[in-house]
This record gives C-alpha cells, structure tokens and sequence, in this order.
C-alpha cells in the first residue's frame, strides 16, 4: 500500500518538464504527452518534450522502453515529424488496455491477433482433448477460446 504511494511521490515532477503546448496524462507507470501539431515548431517542442523525459528518467534511474513507446498522429498535417527516444524511432501503432490501434484508427491488426490467438487455442483443444464429445469439446471452446 506505500509502495504506489512512494513512487507517484518520486514521480510526481515529471508534469512540470514539458511546455504549455504539451499535455501530459499519467498512470501508474505510464506517461502520456498529447500535443496540437499544426508546425514545425509544435513537432519540435514535442520532441523536446521527450528528450526532457528520457533525461529525466536517466537522472532518476527510470528506465524508458522505447520498444513499448509509441506515436499515434491524427488528423490531417503536413508536419512530416519521426519522433525518437534513446535513437529509436517510434511506432505508429498503440497497444493501449490490451487494444492495437493504428494511426488511421483501424482495428484490424488487433482483430487479426485476436483470430489468429482464437485458432491456435482451438487447435490446441483438438489436439489435447481426445474425446470428441460435443458438450466437452464445446465447454472447452467456451472456456479457452471465445475469452
């Protein structure tokens, strides 16, 4: 219980790094900067904004995942911005709450995770179960797939 605690007290400066233009959610451990880009100058302040994070987390040993951050543009823009932390290059798809979005806010690499995870769990009941019942086989798809 002081655990969380602690951490959102040792956390709790990293609002203050970013200009007024950059918005800045938190979570837990997770950190969110939303910005309006309509220049040049918006693109670069946001830039700035995360080489101010990754300063920060290195000063506070907080290691960022540059594998797990991820840059979602909506919109119309004729800013063409590549966004980098630590010398990678950002993604422009989200796995936000178990959900994969990408940048013209289309499901369809997420549905099609879900279906291939759908039939490998099918294929495995098939294999492990080798009663054919119906009811077994259905409480089973039930139970392990449709989740």
């Amino acid at each position: 219980m002081l655990g969380p605690l602690l951490f959102l007290l040792y956390v709790d400066d990293v609002v203050r790094l970013f200009s007024s233009s950059v918005l800045c959610k938190l979570y837990a451990d997770d950190v969110k900067l939303y910005s309006v880009i309509q220049t040049k100058q918006d693109a670069s302040e946001l830039q700035s904004s995360l080489d101010a994070l990754v300063t920060w987390s290195d000063q506070l040993q907080l290691s960022i995942s540059s594998k797990k951050s991820a840059v979602l543009c909506l919109g119309q823009t004729d800013v063409d911005q590549c966004y980098v932390i630590k010398q990678t290059n950002l993604v422009s798809k989200i796995r936000d709450l178990c959900i994969l979005i990408d940048d013209k806010l289309t499901m369809s690499q997420h549905i099609c995770a879900l279906v291939k995870k759908a039939r490998t769990r099918a294929s495995l009941i098939f294999k492990c179960f080798q009663s054919r019942h119906r009811a077994t086989l259905l409480k089973a798809f039930i139970t392990y797939v449709r989740p």
